[in-house]
């Protein structure tokens, strides 16, 4: 069987220069002396070797066979290696391995002594448990070598204690589970190394695809991690240091294989992660970019970039996250994200406020031109956007008693609800100023809707028919129609407008709508010229038919869609028709209307 050979670099320790020495020759000659002096010995060593093994890990080690080998380097070929793990996370193995590869330590031997150097297995599978407590069997594993007063792995020659074997991997599976079940995660034709740095310290690397075992997944990148630690009195005052890099992944096939499905978007994704410090003041530097985001049916020349850095504090020890920071330029603008976790309860506890600081509105219509299929290629905006949200969800101080009370203080949407005793609050508010569309639209001049200023506003999901009656508007603010309330949902959403839309000889129409997880929806209310309304549609890239007309209309209609699915917009309303002259195909004269109601 060949020597398995890591695709990492190998440790400057293994490399056997000094078997081009003199001393190298004479050591490798008598080692091959008592090798086959010692040979019809060798199947009585298996439990030897299996007790060393167990003694560098700290786990009980079982072997099926053995069998001598003395090129390229004296050692022995193992089959049916089994690490087994601590009772108290799982009955099931860590680690098993068919094909192990063991070298031995030359210099070990001619004191008398059994020292494994080298341990490869090819293909192993190997499982990580979490058990009920939150703790993972490696941390322990770590935690025992931690205390094993071994010499490190690459020691000199007048070191005179065991040192820890270099252990290697290649084509491996990691598996993962929490308690008894194996959950879908795995990690493929993984690399792996692990090996005692120094007196006090110890590093490993791991180098995989993520997979899911219930999906067959193509492009979800690499994954590549260093750890070093050092010895302390116990795991969590142990000095980790730890990069974490993800490249090369399709942001579809990442989004299957976190959540279970593709969401229709694309993009290459690439993440880089630092973390150091102790587990229970660990500090965490990230950055997360995608290229070439756009909707899987988009295909576009526009290369739209979307990047976040990050930064906190996270302590393993209580499952807080504290200090998050996340900051995402956009032009001259920033969106911003800041708060915390407490990840310690099933429903997790959090602090979370976004804000938008001048982001320009044309960016946002270039992120959405990769979202939304028919929006004009040459649909530009102007205008700036100023928000700030907040989301909590905390334990009540009364234990967990239900209950909901909607509070409007300034115009800012506040509610607080309920539920499996926690307390969930919604607060946020904003305006974009000086908002103007324009587009071209195929059309000889250029079609242009300015909207001013739009109010925003966060409402909670029993807010809508809660606060409509009786809730405070800000000075200025116009107060929801009929149709506004009757369509808004039950759910969290984000209230847009009402606000007033000027559009060229036209009166100020009525204008608004939401925006939720699940879908949005749009209206239109008041008079407009109909070369107007055509032209609108135009610029919001609306799938609706526009003959050649002239006159006026009363409009009381909206447009809305769910996200899942990307379908396409539904258009719902009346229209009072007014002195409407329209031309229309096979006939000879025009036709003339002077009134008429038209249903969408």
């Amino acid at each position: 069987m060949k020597f398995l050979r890591s695709k990492f670099l190998r440790p400057k320790f293994l490399r056997p220069r000094f078997l081009r020495s003199r001393r190298g020759v004479a050591a490798v000659a008598a080692l091959l002396l008592i090798l086959f002096l010692f040979r019809p010995g060798v199947y009585r060593l298996r439990n030897r070797i299996a007790i060393t093994i167990g003694s560098a890990l700290g786990r009980r080690v079982g072997l099926d066979s053995v069998r001598l080998r003395l090129l390229p380097r004296p050692g022995f070929d193992l089959e049916g290696l089994v690490i087994y793990d601590d009772p108290a996370f799982s009955a099931e193995p860590m680690i098993r391995a068919q094909e192990v590869s063991a070298a031995i330590r030359f210099r070990s031997l001619l004191r008398g002594r059994l020292e494994i150097a080298t341990l490869s297995a090819t293909e192993p599978s190997i499982n990580l448990v979490r058990n009920d407590q939150g703790r993972w069997n490696l941390a322990s594993l770590i935690e025992r070598n931690a205390q094993i007063p071994a010499a490190p792995t690459g020691k000199p020659a007048s070191e005179r204690r065991p040192a820890f074997p270099y252990l290697e991997a290649g084509h491996a599976r990691v598996n993962f589970k929490i308690g008894q079940t194996k959950k879908s995660y795995a990690l493929m034709d993984a690399d792996v190394a692990l090996w005692q740095d120094s007196e006090n310290s110890w590093a490993a690397r791991i180098k995989a695809e993520p997979v899911r075992t219930d999906f067959n997944l193509t492009d979800t990148g690499l994954l590549q991690i260093n750890a070093t630690w050092q010895r302390a009195r116990s795991l969590r005052l142990t000095p980790v240091q730890l990069t974490v890099q993800w490249q090369n992944g399709q942001l579809g096939q990442i989004t299957k294989l976190l959540s279970g499905k593709d969401r229709g978007w694309r993009g290459g994704v690439s993440f880089t992660a630092k973390l150091s410090g102790t587990p229970e003041a660990l500090q965490i530097e990230s950055a997360t970019a995608i290229e070439g985001f756009h909707r899987y049916d988009i295909v576009g020349s526009e290369n739209v970039r979307l990047a976040t850095g990050c930064s906190g504090q996270y302590n393993a020890v209580t499952s807080t996250l504290a200090d998050l920071l996340c900051e995402s330029p956009v032009s001259d603008g920033t969106l911003r994200l800041r708060g915390t976790f407490d990840l310690t309860a099933q429903l997790p506890n959090y602090d979370l406020t976004l804000e938008a600081e001048k982001v320009p509105l044309n960016s946002v219509v270039r992120l959405l031109r990769q979202a939304k299929k028919q929006i004009p290629g040459d649909l530009t905006a102007s205008g700036l956007l100023n928000a700030e949200f907040r989301a909590t969800r905390s334990v009540p101080e009364d234990g967990g008693a239900t209950g909901a009370s909607p509070v409007q203080q300034g115009g800012d949407a506040r509610f607080s609800t309920t539920r499996h005793g926690l307390l969930t609050k919604w607060t946020g508010n904003g305006s974009a100023t000086n908002v103007r569309l324009s587009s071209s639209a195929g059309n000889a001049g250029e079609d242009e809707v300015a909207f001013g200023t739009i109010p925003l506003a966060l409402v909670s999901r029993t807010m809508v028919s809660r606060t409509h009656g009786g809730r405070r508007f800000a000075a200025g603010q116009a107060r929801p129609t009929k149709e506004e309330k009757d369509a808004e949902p039950a759910e969290t959403h984000l209230r847009i407008g009402p606000v007033a839309l000027s559009m060229n000889a036209s009166p100020p129409v009525n204008a608004g709508g939401w925006v939720s997880a699940a879908g949005y929806r749009f209206f239109l209310l008041g008079d407009m010229e109909l070369k107007d309304l055509f032209r609108l549609e135009n610029v919001l890239a609306l799938p609706v038919t526009r003959p050649p007309a002239e006159g006026s209309a009363k409009l009381d209609v909206s447009v809305s869609g769910p996200w899942q699915g990307f379908a396409a917009p539904t258009i719902l309303g009346t229209a009072q028709l007014r002195n409407v002259r329209a031309e229309m195909r096979g006939l000879n004269m025009p036709i003339e209307i002077s009134s008429a109601t038209m249903t969408l």
